[in-house]
C-alpha cells in the first residue's frame, strides 16, 4: 500500500511540474513544501565589505556581483588546471 501513495504522490507532483509556466519556482515550492522548511525573507540593508559598513542601495548588490564573480573566476581557474585548458 505504501508504493501505491509513493506513486500517487509522484505522479501528482510531476503533474504539478509539467504544468506548470516557471518550473524551477514550482520545484522549489514542492521541495519546501515536502521538507518543512521556513523561508526567511530578510532584506539586506547594510553589509560589511572589506571592514566598512556599507548602507548604500548600489553598492551592496554590487559587492554581491563582484563577490560572486571572483568565486566563479576562481572556479574557472581551477578546471582550467585540472584539464589542462588553454586560453
Amino acid at each position: 500500500m505504501s508504493n501505491v501513495v509513493q506513486e500517487a504522490k509522484k505522479y501528482y507532483f510531476s503533474k504539478q511540474i509539467e504544468k506548470s509556466k516557471n518550473k524551477m519556482k514550482t520545484t522549489w515550492d514542492i521541495t519546501i513544501s515536502l521538507t518543512g522548511i521556513k523561508t526567511k525573507n530578510e532584506d539586506v540593508r547594510q553589509l560589511n565589505i572589506n571592514g566598512n559598513v556599507n548602507c548604500n542601495f548600489q553598492t551592496v548588490p554590487d559587492s554581491f556581483n563582484n563577490y560572486f564573480l571572483s568565486i566563479m573566476g576562481k572556479n574557472h581557474s581551477a578546471v582550467d588546471k585540472d584539464y589542462n585548458v588553454a586560453d
